[in-house]
C-alpha cells in the first residue's frame, strides 16, 4: 500500500473517531432529520410483557374518567375550579402543601429508580411511549407493513395504493388524537360536563371546543410527526439521565466482552471473534435509532426492544441469549453488582422521609376548611354584665359525604351562641352564617382582646381560629 493511500485511510479513521456520537441518531451530518422506521420485535419475551402491560395502562387511562366514587369522578384535576379528586379524596387550594410533598416524593422515587434501573419509566410506563409504540406505530404497521416496508412505501412514487394507505393511516391517527384530546378534557371537567358539551353545538362552549381541537392537533402532531423527538430533544428527564446513572446502574447494556470483536456471518468464524455477528437488528428495532453497542446513550429509553431482537438472533445461531441484557458496567467488568450504594441509600431515605411526612400530614388534614371574620358594622354590644362580639363564618366541606360541624369557644371562658347546635354542610358544599361570643366584663381588661374558637366535627377538632374581641376601653 502506497503512502498516500495509508494517509487517506488514517484520515478517514480520524474523521470517524471525531464524529463518533457527536449528534443524535435522528439527525444527519447536514442537520436534517433522519426518519426512523423501527421494526417490531415480534416474539420477544419483553415485547409480549410490554404489550400486556400497555393494555392494562390504556384500560386505566381511558377508564379512570368514567369511574365514579360517591357520584364524583375517581380522578379529577379541575384546574378551573382549583380542586382535585383522587379516589374519593378531595383536595382544595389550601391543600397545596400536600400536593407539593407528594410530587417531590414522586420525583425522588423517579431519581431512585433511574439511579437503580435506568430510564425504565420511559420505556415501560410513560404515556408518550405507550401511545406511540403500542398504539400508533402498531396501527401504522398494520396499514403500511413493518419498518422496511414503510420506508419502501415512503420512497415510492405516489400511487392509488400509497394515497389510500396514507389517508387511512392519518385519518385513524387524527381520530385517535381527537379521542385522547377529549380524554384529556374529561380529566379536567369530568365526564358528565364533557358529555353535556358534546351534545351541544360548539358555539355554545367555544373555549371547550377550541381546547379539544387544539389538543387533538397537538397529539396528532406528536404521534404522527414529532414522535421520538419528544424523548430525544424535549423531555428534560432524558437530559438528567447522564447525571443520575453511573457504572453501577442496571440498564440495557451490550456485553462487549462477549460480543467483540464483531464479525459478519455465521459460517467460517474464527475462534477469536465474539458472538456479535453485526446483523444490526438491535438498531433496526430501536425506537430512537441508537446503536446500543456504542455504550450507554441519553436516547436509550430502556424499552428492551434490542434485547428481544438480539436474543432471537442468538437462538437462531445457537448462541446463548443475553448478549444485550439488563446489567451494569460494574457487573461486566467485575462480575458483581455494587448495589445498594450510598447514593441509592440516600435517595431511598429521602423518599421514605418525604412520603411518610406527606402521608402523615394527609391523614391529619381536616375534613373541613373554615373562615371567620368580624361582622361588619358592629363593634361590640353590652348585655348586662357581658360584652358580645358578632362574627361571620364560612365552612367548606372538603369531602364527598355530608358532614355536621359546630364551633366552640376554647379560650377564655365565656359563651358562644350559634343559631343551631349542628351546622349541616353538603358534600363539597359551603355554608355561611353568624355566631356571637359573650365574655364576662370582669374578665376583660383591654379594648382589644384575643380569643380562640375551634371548629369541631363531633369531638374532633378540625381547625383553630385566633380572633380579636373588642370591648369598651376602661377608664383609669
Amino acid at each position: 500500500m502506497q503512502r498516500h493511500e495509508v494517509e487517506q485511510e488514517l484520515e478517514g479513521l480520524y474523521l470517524e473517531i471525531d464524529s463518533f456520537r457527536d449528534r443524535p441518531p435522528t439527525v444527519d451530518e447536514k442537520g436534517r432529520r433522519v426518519w426512523l422506521y423501527p421494526k417490531e420485535p415480534k416474539g420477544g419475551r419483553f415485547w409480549k410483557i410490554r404489550k400486556l402491560l400497555s393494555y392494562f395502562q390504556l384500560l386505566i387511562l381511558f377508564g379512570l374518567p368514567f369511574l365514579s366514587i360517591k357520584g364524583q369522578p375517581a380522578v379529577l384535576l379541575n384546574i378551573l375550579e382549583r380542586k382535585a379528586i383522587f379516589f374519593g379524596q378531595v383536595f382544595w387550594p389550601e391543600d397545596l402543601y400536600l400536593f407539593i410533598l407528594f410530587f417531590l416524593s414522586l420525583v425522588v422515587l423517579l431519581l431512585l429508580l433511574t439511579a437503580t434501573v435506568g430510564r425504565v419509566f420511559c420505556g415501560w410506563a410513560c404515556p408518550q411511549t405507550v401511545f406511540l409504540e403500542l398504539v400508533f406505530r402498531r396501527i401504522e404497521r398494520w396499514i403500511e407493513g413493518d419498518g422496511p416496508k414503510q420506508k419502501k412505501l415512503d420512497q415510492a412514487p405516489w400511487s392509488r395504493e400509497k394515497f389510500f394507505k396514507k389517508v387511512l393511516k392519518h385519518s385513524i391517527f387524527f381520530l385517535l388524537s381527537f379521542a385522547i384530546g377529549n380524554l384529556f378534557l374529561a380529566y379536567i371537567v369530568g365526564k358528565d360536563t364533557l358529555f353535556s358539551w358534546m351534545s351541544q353545538p360548539p358555539w355554545e362552549h367555544p373555549y371547550a371546543f377550541f381546547a379539544v381541537f387544539f389538543f387533538s392537533l397537538l397529539f396528532y402532531g406528536i404521534f404522527s410527526r414529532f414522535r421520538e423527538q419528544a424523548c430525544v430533544a424535549v423531555c428534560p428527564y432524558g437530559r438528567l439521565q447522564s447525571v443520575l446513572q453511573d457504572e453501577n446502574t442496571i440498564m440495557v447494556t451490550y456485553d462487549y466482552k462477549r460480543g467483540e470483536p464483531r464479525g459478519k456471518g455465521v459460517k467460517n468464524r474464527s475462534p477469536e471473534m465474539g458472538d456479535c455477528i453485526d446483523c444490526k437488528q438491535c438498531i433496526a428495532v430501536c425506537p430512537t435509532g441508537i446503536d446500543i453497542r456504542n455504550g450507554v446513550q441519553m436516547e436509550c429509553i430502556n424499552c428492551t426492544a434490542c434485547i428481544d431482537a438480539c436474543d432471537m438472533v442468538m437462538k437462531k445461531i445457537h448462541k446463548e441469549p443475553g448478549l444485550i441484557r439488563y446489567t451494569s458496567q460494574t457487573f461486566l467488568e467485575t462480575g458483581r453488582h455494587n448495589l445498594p450504594n450510598p447514593r441509592i441509600v440516600g435517595y431511598a431515605i429521602l423518599f421514605v422521609a418525604l412520603f411518610s411526612t406527606a402521608t402523615w400530614l394527609y391523614l391529619k388534614s381536616p375534613s373541613a376548611h373554615g373562615m371567620i371574620t368580624r361582622a361588619h358594622g358592629i363593634l361590640f354590644q353590652e348585655i348586662e354584665d357581658k360584652i358580645s362580639n358578632a362574627y361571620r363564618y364560612q365552612i367548606l366541606n372538603k369531602t364527598l359525604d355530608p358532614r355536621q360541624y359546630t364551633f366552640r369557644l376554647l379560650h377564655p371562658k365565656g359563651e358562644l351562641q350559634l343559631g343551631e347546635e349542628k351546622i349541616s354542610v353538603p358534600p363539597q358544599g359551603i355554608v355561611k352564617g353568624t355566631f356571637l361570643v359573650l365574655l364576662p366584663k370582669k374578665h376583660i381588661f383591654f379594648a382589644k382582646n384575643y380569643i380562640q374558637v375551634g371548629l369541631f366535627e363531633k369531638d374532633t377538632l378540625q381547625e383553630t381560629f385566633t380572633l380579636t374581641f373588642l370591648a369598651p376601653e376602661k377608664k383609669p
